[in-house]
C-alpha cells in the first residue's frame, strides 16, 4: 500500500534510475505516481515568498551562515520544499523522487538538493534524478533504523588523504551532521 511520487523523468544515461510500475508493485507492493516536472516548477514559481518564511527561520537556527547565502535563491529552495511537502501530503506519498538536473537550474533557478534534504530530515525519503529505487531504498533504511536516510553515490576513495567523495550529498538530512562541528550552508 505504499505510494511514492516522482516528479519528472530520469536523465538520459541514468539507466539505473529506470523503473517499471509493475516490478515495483509486484516486488514491493509500491505504487508510483508520476508528475510533470515543468508543470511542477511552474507551480512553485507561482508560490509567494511568504510560504518560505517559516522554513527560512527554522533553517537560520540550523545553519550558522544562512544570512551569508543569496536570500533569493534560498527562498526558491524553500518554496520548492514547501511545494514538495504539500504534494506529499495531498497525495499520501511515503517518499518523493525528483528530477533535478538541469531543469531545476535552467527553468527554476535553484537546486533541488536543499528541498530534498528537508524532506529527508522530516522522514519523507527524497531523492534526485527521479531515482525511485533510491527513494524506496531510503524508505526501507529509514523504517529499519528509525532515523532519516538518504541515497548517494560513492564516486571516489582516496586512501592517501583518507577522504571519500559522494555525489548527491546535498540532500543529506542534518541529523547526520557531526554534532562536534558547526553546520554551514554552501552554494551548489
Amino acid at each position: 500500500g505504499t505510494r511514492l511520487g516522482v516528479i519528472g523523468d530520469y536523465p538520459e544515461g541514468f539507466d539505473a534510475c529506470m523503473f517499471t510500475h509493475s516490478e515495483l508493485s509486484e516486488l514491493f507492493g509500491v505504487d508510483v505516481e508520476e508528475h510533470n516536472l515543468i508543470a511542477f516548477l511552474d507551480g512553485v514559481k507561482e508560490l509567494d515568498d511568504d510560504v518560505a518564511a517559516v522554513h527560512y527561520q527554522e533553517r537560520a537556527q540550523v545553519f550558522s551562515n544562512l544570512a551569508d547565502m543569496d536570500r533569493g535563491v534560498t527562498l526558491k529552495t524553500l518554496k520548492a520544499y514547501e511545494a514538495m511537502r504539500r504534494l506529499v501530503s495531498e497525495r499520501g506519498y511515503a517518499g518523493l523522487a525528483v528530477r533535478c538536473w538541469p531543469e531545476f537550474f535552467t527553468h527554476y533557478g535553484a537546486a533541488a538538493c536543499g528541498a530534498i534534504a528537508l524532506l529527508n530530515e522530516n522522514f519523507i525519503p527524497g531523492g534526485c534524478e527521479a531515482d525511485v529505487h533510491g527513494v524506496l531504498t531510503s524508505l526501507i533504511l529509514q523504517r529499519l533504523a528509525g532515523k532519516p536516510a538518504f541515497n548517494t553515490d560513492l564516486v571516489d576513495i582516496d586512501r592517501e588523504s583518507d577522504t571519500i567523495v559522494f555525489w548527491h550529498c546535498g540532500q543529506a538530512p542534518v541529523q547526520m551532521a557531526d554534532p562536534e562541528n558547526e553546520i554551514r550552508a554552501t552554494i551548489h
